[in-house]
């Protein structure tokens, strides 16, 4: 709880947890899963029982599961291949099950990020920032150089990444559309 700094056990275990407009959290899980359980944000309560969303999601060594999930609900997801490193392809699947590969070239694809309008998606590939329009299968390199962890502001204005692929390294901001 931001006020009081107390943190609360909801009594799941796994990694990457992320909040989703359909009343989910979803996260990752050792065997290679991506899970749901109903959240009530207000009371910060699980709500019901954890279930199985995607079964064969990649995951890497230090536990991170790669995947998104926009805020109409889409997910994005790369393919389980054991041994990879991240090299496995991405795709995407709607609320309804309909899964389909995203025009993303094969490379190290990590820490996948929506926009806030859902068009967009930034990601790690072979250890720099690069934007992917949806609409047109466009990638560009985003980062002037190595950086990790992409984060978009919440007006999609902006991406947030540490310069350097260095963890502790500057944070940097940048207009999204450079």
């Amino acid at each position: 709880e931001l006020e009081t700094g107390a943190v609360r056990d909801l009594g799941i275990r796994g990694s990457q947890p992320r909040y989703v407009p359909t009343g989910h959290l979803v996260f990752g899980i050792a065997e290679q899963a991506l899970m749901a359980v109903p959240f009530d944000p207000r009371r910060l309560e699980v709500t019901g029982e954890v279930f199985t969303v995607l079964p064969d999601v990649d995951m890497n060594f230090l536990g991170y599961v790669r995947f998104a999930v926009s805020d109409n609900g889409t997910a994005l997801y790369a393919l389980s291949r054991l041994g990879t490193l991240g090299g496995g392809e991405l795709v995407e699947v709607d609320l309804d099950g309909t899964q389909r590969p995203t025009r993303l070239a094969r490379g190290v694809l990590t820490r996948p990020r929506y926009s806030p309008d859902g068009r967009y998606i930034a990601l790690e590939r072979d250890g720099e920032i690069w934007v992917y329009d949806r609409e047109t299968g466009e990638t560009e390199p985003f980062s002037e150089g190595p950086g990790l962890y992409p984060v978009w502001s919440s007006d999609g204005r902006h991406i947030y990444y540490v310069d350097g692929g260095i963890p502790g390294a500057d944070i940097v901001r940048r207009p999204a559309d450079r």
